[in-house]
């Protein structure tokens, strides 16, 4: 750059040395530029009389070229660097990226050139899901088609490739896939390994030729990929969720605004939210049914762990029902060997009832270690100490004046739960690391937020926590607007079961206004839907802190300092059931239990339909996304680290757990970043997260005192109760629940 300025001023190589470069000179100890040149001279090539004419004639004729290497290159650089191109044309200038492997013990250094006009392009332009437009092809005789639009420079480079990828088909190393893009004209050769998720490279064509090793199995195989040293499995390593900073669609700093179909996509089509309320409504179907596209290669491992969950049929229906899994094992796991049974039966006969009998084989133990190994997928849903420590949980607290309405992720109920879980759960993950090491984990287990969490903390698995808060709280807005759901533009970030829409958008208008003019006619008694009067505590939250929030208003009022402290206050905003009832989970849930497993014995007996479309759930669209390496797009439970050690969510603290926006493909689930949660939504969510880092600390720890300090500061408990009655209410419950807790002290 110093010397495309003095070519500028006109400036001989004389006065360069002399002037701008004496100090540098000076400073490094040498006299002259060649000098500096020469002792970075590894091969002995260095021509000083050559060198000297090749910098005159440089600074007469004003061409030169900059290369740039670095390890990572933020796209705003690549895009700078673009613009410094375009506005210099004399001056060429490459911008390389450099990525160090660790492979069997040998350091391989790979490359890569950032095109700038793509960087800029992938940041301007929104993400499409592919469209009818788009075909898959087997073999390479599509994609060969292209060649004649290919300038005449690039056609030997292209050819080279083309052979290069058949060589490979014909040994039987590869199988090859062609994606023709034709909205965009655009071509992508994949090679395939057989058995693996990912190509050896990827190739586009539109109108030049890229290679890139995003998705590739070789960087998947690299042991030193990022931190995690594993040799690669059967089917290849997955590399961590939280560190893939070559993806093409991800490198955004912190602050910088997605695209609008990155921000609203569940990469469904949807329809507007059902209201109604209960818990059998909380699973809704997928509006599209056809899946994502891709292929699907090998055969699909499921271990279900709390298989007699009331997730299971649901969750294990949808996978069975992805286009293209025409072969797999589901693995179900719990200690109730009567329930096991049941589900067990009821799993092989939506087996045979979907076609897939021929396929997909369903095995059953209480043994999770003969079900973990080899398992490409764990789906947690376990419930430790089943009905013994429900009321524990709500009637304790209760008699200190804490009025809990469901009481299993927050407060006192939330935390007892998290002290009997965590500790089950991080058994099931250490299972897990030495026998699936590079299965990803699928929670559902609550309390979310603090299973998550301890497993940041204490194992190395890729874990995601899934909650259905997002996608039914995004369908009811859409509904109560009365707008397309498909059509809707949101952002939501925050944490489970406090998550923000922030944005809220049809067609380009805010609809928040409308929603507010709503919430306050309801709030005034003066409904304009009778049908939709109630969900209050989320109205009044939303007029005085500027959002919706994603959780149902009773279990919502339990994260929060407002509503459940004073009679009048109840009898205003909350209503029955998950409208905030006082004991709705602790007098609901041995009911729902036996409700449950009286229905799987009457859909036994046929006298049930198992009819359910494929649900909305994200189990089965991240199985699906992941063995096809096709891009999806969910909220999940992840930590609040991005893989240069910055934060997702800029207002809320590092390494704590976070919903946000992930995409899901190939390389596993990635968070995206959000950006800054206004400051009052944010302060609300560290409220809460302090009850859970104490809660955690709690349970790894085995001590009472931490989880009396959480209590301490949850947002309810502390405006009920002084300190001294929250001690002795804890205290309370772990001598109540002293058999699910061992070797607390």
């Amino acid at each position: 750059m110093l010397t495309y300025a003095a070519h500028l001023r006109g400036i001989d190589p004389a006065a360069l040395e002399e002037g701008a470069m004496r100090k540098h000179l000076d400073q490094r100890g040498f006299d002259s530029i060649e000098d500096a040149v020469r002792a970075d001279d590894q091969d002995g090539s260095f021509a000083p009389s050559a060198f000297r004419d090749g910098l005159a004639e440089s600074l007469e004729s004003g061409k030169f070229r900059l290369v740039i290497v670095l390890d990572d290159a933020p796209p705003e650089l690549a895009v700078l660097v673009g613009y410094l191109e375009s506005m210099t044309p004399d001056l060429q200038i490459d911008l390389i990226t450099v990525s160090a492997y660790d492979v069997g013990g040998t350091q391989v250094i790979v490359p890569q050139r950032v095109d700038p006009e793509r960087v800029e392009a992938e940041l301007s332009t929104e993400i499409r899901r592919p469209t009818s437009q788009t075909r898959y092809v087997p073999g390479t005789e599509e994609f060969k088609k292209t060649i004649d639009f290919l300038p005449d420079s690039n056609r030997p480079t292209f050819n080279k490739i083309v052979q290069w990828a058949e060589r490979l088909e014909s040994a039987g190393a590869a199988h090859l896939s062609s994606t023709i893009i034709s909205k965009e004209d655009q071509w992508i050769l994949r090679p395939l390994i057989p058995g693996f998720d990912s190509g050896l490279i990827t190739v586009w064509q539109d109108t030049d030729v890229h290679i890139g090793i995003y998705r590739s199995a070789f960087k998947n195989a690299c042991a030193g990929y990022p931190s995690r040293h594993r040799s690669p499995p059967e089917h290849g390593n997955r590399p961590e969720q939280h560190h893939l900073r070559n993806h093409r669609r991800t490198a955004r700093p912190a602050n910088c605004r997605l695209p609008r179909s990155l921000r609203s996509k569940d990469m469904t089509a949807t329809r507007a939210a059902d209201a109604n309320r209960g818990h059998a409504a909380h699973t809704k179907a997928a509006e599209d049914q056809s899946g994502l596209p891709g292929e699907i290669y090998r055969p699909i491992n499921v271990t279900v762990i709390g298989a007699g969950s009331m997730f299971t049929p649901r969750l294990m229906n949808d996978i069975l029902r992805v286009p293209g899994a025409e072969s797999g094992r589901i693995n179900l796991v719990d200690l109730d060997p009567e329930r096991l049974g049941t589900m067990r039966q009821l799993i092989e006969r939506l087996v045979e009832q979907l076609g897939r009998g021929d396929g997909w084989t369903v095995n059953a133990t209480t043994d999770r270690r003969e079900a973990l190994a080899g398992s490409d997928f764990i789906v947690v849903t376990i419930e430790v100490s089943g009905l013994d420590c429900v009321r524990f949980d709500n009637d304790i607290p209760a008699k200190y004046g804490v009025d809990q309405c469901i009481g299993d992720t927050i407060g006192p109920g939330g935390l007892f739960k998290g002290l009997r879980t965590i500790p089950v759960f991080l058994d099931i993950l250490a299972d897990a690391e030495e026998l699936c090491p590079n299965a990803l984990v699928l929670n559902y287990t609550n309390p979310m937020n603090m299973l998550c969490l301890a497993a940041a903390r204490r194992s190395g698995m890729r874990v995601v926590g899934l909650c259905h808060s997002v996608q039914g709280t995004g369908r009811l807005l859409a509904g109560r607007a009365g707008v397309d759901y498909a059509k809707l533009d949101w952002r939501c970030a925050g944490i489970n079961h406090l998550a923000w829409f922030t944005t809220l958008e049809h067609d380009g208008e805010d609809l928040y206004p409308l929603l507010f003019e709503k919430a306050r006619n309801d709030l005034a008694g003066d409904p304009a839907d009778p049908d939709d009067a109630g969900d209050l505590v989320r109205k009044d939250m939303m007029l005085n802190f500027g959002a919706f929030i994603t959780e149902s208003s009773g279990h919502l009022s339990e994260y929060l300092p407002y509503y459940r402290t004073r009679t009048d206050s109840l009898a205003r905003y909350c209503r029955e059931g998950y409208e905030g009832g006082s004991s709705f989970y602790a007098d609901g849930w041995p009911s729902w239990r036996a409700e449950a497993d009286e229905s799987r014995r009457r859909m036994l007996a046929g006298d049930e339909p198992m009819d359910w479309d494929r649900s909305f759930e994200y189990a089965s669209w991240i199985v699906e996304a992941v063995m096809k390496n096709s891009e999806y797009f969910i909220h999940g439970n992840v930590p609040n680290q991005t893989p240069d050690g910055g934060l997702l969510i800029g207002t809320l603290p590092a390494g704590e757990i976070i919903e946000v926006e992930c995409l899901v493909n190939g390389d596993g689930v990635t968070p995206l970043p959000y950006g800054e949660l206004p400051p009052q939504m944010a302060a609300i969510c560290r409220s809460n997260m302090a009850v859970f880092e104490l809660g955690v600390a709690a349970a790894l720890e085995r001590s009472k005192e931490p989880a009396i300090h959480a209590l301490m500061l949850d947002p309810l408990t502390a405006a009920c109760c002084p300190p001294a009655d929250i001690r002795e209410m804890t205290l309370e419950l772990f001598d109540a629940e002293k058999d699910f807790l061992p070797a607390y002290r």
